[in-house]
Formats: C-alpha cells, structure tokens, sequence
C-alpha cells in the first residue's frame, strides 16, 4: 500500500491500507505479485453463478466494492438467495464491530435456517 508508489498493490489514498490501528500490518512487507494483476482484474465469477444451487447468503452495502456485480451474481444464481443490503464500505465490513457483527448475524441466521 502506498500513496507514493504506483507499483504497490494498492496504490493510492486507500486509508485502510495505511493506518496501523486498522490494514496497516507490520508484519505485511507490501509486495504483491504483480504478474497476477491481469488475471485478478479481468476475473469474471458471473458464469459460475447459475452452478451454485445451494442456499446462499451474500450481505453487503451500496459503499462496498462492485454492487452492480453483486446484484447480478446474486440474480445469477441457481438456487435459493438473500442479498442483505447493510450499511458501511468494503473496508468495514474488514474490522468495524457493528459492520462484522451484523454481517455475522445475518450469516448465524442464515445457517440456523438452511442447514439441515
């Protein structure tokens, strides 16, 4: 992650990445295989969507990553479905409590009612 090297994985102003109380893991030495960019970018999971018949569960926001995607994964798939719009960014959903524990909740509910 940096803001000043375009090389980095995360190039940019990506607060998350570079504030140590939250992404910034000193343990982490920032490199990133960068001969996994196209492949990473260019992924498409949508034609897997209509394979997966079991019950799924798929909990995000309007400010996480790609909701348009969401949105058509989640009519893509082949079985029974909830998409669970809360609130938050992609980070949040990472490390902020309330943003975890609602998306855990939604998930504990899920399971109690799908698993056999």
């Amino acid at each position: 992650m940096s803001t000043m090297d375009p090389r980095a994985a995360m190039f940019g102003p990506f607060d998350y990445h570079l504030d140590a109380t939250r992404g910034a893991v000193p343990a982490w030495d920032n490199r990133f295989a960068v001969m996994s960019w196209p492949q990473w970018l260019t992924f498409d999971p949508h034609p897997a969507a209509s394979r997966i018949t079991a019950p799924t569960l798929i909990v995000t926001s309007r400010d996480a990553a790609t909701p348009q995607g969401t949105e058509k994964f989640h009519a893509d798939l082949g079985g029974p479905k909830t998409l669970a719009w809360t609130s938050g960014d992609q980070f949040d959903f990472y490390d902020r409590d309330s943003t975890v524990g609602e998306a855990a909740g939604l998930a504990a509910r899920h399971f109690a009612e799908t698993l056999p």
